[in-house]
Parts: C-alpha cells; structure tokens; sequence
C-alpha cells in the first residue's frame, strides 16, 4: 500500500499473520479459495499487492494493482465570454479522470483540460465556444466514467 508494507498470512496448520493491523483479513470463499477482505476501502488502501500461494511443488506469487474509482461531481452551464456563448462542462474529484465529449454536430471550437488534484483524483473540463446561430435549448455533454457504469448526460443551462 501506499505508506505501510505489511503481511496477512494463513498457515495450513491454521496459524495466522497480520502485521497491517488495519481491519484487512484472509476469508474464505464458498469455493474454498481465500481472498484479502478490505472493509472499508479508501484511497490509503491502494497499492501494490502480492498474493503467494506455497504448495508442495513450490509456490506462485501473483502481483495485485489496487486503486479505488471515485465517481466525479459533474456539472453543465452556459456562459458568456467575450460576447460569445460558451457550453462548460466538468467532471471534479473523479478517478480514474472522466471524458467529456458535446452531443452536437455543429462545426464549433472546444477546449479540454485535465486537472489532476492534491488528493489523486482528477477535474475535467470541457469548453464548447457556440456560434452565434447556435441553438443550446438541446445542448448536452456527455461524461463517461468506470463508476457511472452508463453514459451521464448533463443538459447545459444559461447560468
């Protein structure tokens, strides 16, 4: 993990190791198979993992990337800047960062930025410059991310 190395281990002869001291235990699945249980996880929680199994033919060691997903604050609104419409979207405080891309086929400019935050997440900000003709009653921006399991659609609104 990130700041503390540590063992949890579970001997056949049903001794048991846990130098993290941190709540994570070794469970049994319904199969049989053990797992790491890691009651409620946080972002302190991620890291490199190693899981190693010891037989009688020898062992095999398997090398675990833990990170969290944390769903984004998202947000749509229309601004004016320097006498030009501008549609603005953001996704805050996410992780992995979000995509951000406009439902309209007009031929405009964007500008996109992605910000990573102090805490290991990530901001996301889409500009969409309108033309002048441009009509934003149907404007959306659409946010795609792991935690949102479908497509978000944020109707943009004058602010």
């Amino acid at each position: 993990m990130k700041a503390n190395n540590c063992c949890i281990a579970w001997h056949f002869n049903e001794s048991q190791i846990d130098t993290c001291k941190d709540g994570k235990v070794l469970r049994n699945g319904t199969s049989g198979q053990p797992f790491l249980y890691i009651p409620r996880f946080t972002r302190e929680d991620e890291g490199i993992y190693f899981c190693e199994t010891a037989y009688l033919g020898g062992c095999h060691t398997a090398k675990i990337q833990v990170s969290a997903k944390i769903r984004p604050e998202i947000s749509g609104k229309l601004v004016l800047h320097h006498d030009r419409k501008v549609a603005v979207c953001s996704a805050a405080g996410g992780k992995p960062a979000a995509t951000i891309s406009w439902s309209t086929i007009e031929n405009v400019s964007d500008h996109h930025t992605a910000t990573p935050n102090l805490d290991g997440t990530f901001t996301v900000e889409r500009r969409l410059v309108l033309s002048n003709n441009v009509s934003h009653s149907n404007l959306t921006c659409i946010v795609t991310h792991p935690s949102l399991g479908e497509a978000h659609m944020e109707k943009i609104l004058p602010s």
